[in-house]
């Protein structure tokens, strides 16, 4: 079992004042390696024993690990607190497959309390870092909590970057909520430009992305900056939707035109690469930055 779905059984089995413990943890990671119990017991206006009590539940579900030093909130546990957040709300009634492991984020299969078929996206920031340092030192790094923090900002950035695109209808994936570490979003699912061998009409499928990118580029003034055949999708009904966001910038960063003409040049020299479409690349941009008119 995926650890996002032992998370999602997990968040049946807590009591209020596990839930109440795990947000303080995540307000301590601003500025504790260790949360200290002290920390958690002033905050939480309950009886230090109580605290232990529920420490030590929380310990033997595995969403946080003690030491000497305090408490360490796990990913585990930020996931249970983000899904239980979905579910209280009543935006997810469950969490089905992966769609996608990767070594930034898990994206599964979901359900909301209407039975639409929804997106969960996870980040795993420094995943690979972790089993790294586990397998050469034997411990845990210190540096995990700072991780957490990153992946919480990462949503954060994709989640906003997502309400002002599909607020405008582009083909990106439909922000429905985020919380935490997550994004729970509704998109036609696809196939990723990569693993398509062949298109009707290739040439067409490189237009319509060209637009995609203008439109975000004109309209919601944003630029995603990491545009590639790995984040591009096909749907069944041969519309694309372009996914990942958290590294977007606006249009007015210095850096904006040069993150523009790499997704430029990358679609371009895929397109050609693969399917021999020839489209010359500052053609492309003039199209892209809305020059060419």
């Amino acid at each position: 079992m995926s650890q996002v779905r032992a998370a999602a059984e997990t968040t049946g089995l807590l009591q209020s004042e596990d839930y109440l413990l795990l947000r303080l943890m995540v307000r301590g990671l601003r500025d504790f390696d260790r949360v200290p119990t002290s920390y958690l017991a002033g905050l939480a206006s309950m009886p230090s024993g109580r605290v232990e009590y529920h420490l030590s539940r929380l310990e033997r579900a595995m969403l946080i690990k003690g030491s000497p030093n305090g408490y360490k909130l796990l990913s585990m546990g930020l996931d249970v607190l983000a899904l239980h957040s979905y579910f209280e709300k009543k935006l997810l009634s469950k969490v089905g497959p992966a769609i996608a492991m990767g070594k930034e984020s898990d994206v599964f299969e979901a359900m909301g309390v209407d039975e639409r078929p929804l997106v969960l996206k996870l980040y795993r920031l420094g995943r690979i870092s972790f089993r790294d340092i586990r397998r050469k030192r034997g411990y845990a790094s210190p540096e995990d909590h700072e991780w957490l923090r990153a992946n919480i900002r990462a949503a954060a950035r994709e989640a906003r970057a997502l309400g002002s695109l599909s607020g405008r209808g582009l083909p990106v994936p439909k922000l429905i909520a985020s919380e935490y570490h997550t994004l729970l979003m509704e998109m036609e699912m696809g196939i990723p430009l990569y693993k398509v061998k062949e298109l009707d009409d290739a040439a067409r499928v490189l237009k319509t992305i060209l637009e995609a990118l203008r439109r975000c580029y004109l309209e919601a003034k944003l630029v995603n900056g990491d545009v590639s055949e790995y984040n591009v999708l096909i749907t069944p009904t041969h519309r694309i939707v372009i996914i990942d966001w958290p590294q977007a910038v606006s249009s007015s960063h210095p850096n904006a035109l040069e993150y523009l003409r790499r997704d430029v040049q990358n679609v371009v020299r895929f397109f050609a690469r693969r399917h021999g479409v020839d489209y010359p690349k500052e053609r492309a941009l003039r199209l892209v930055t809305g020059r060419a008119e």
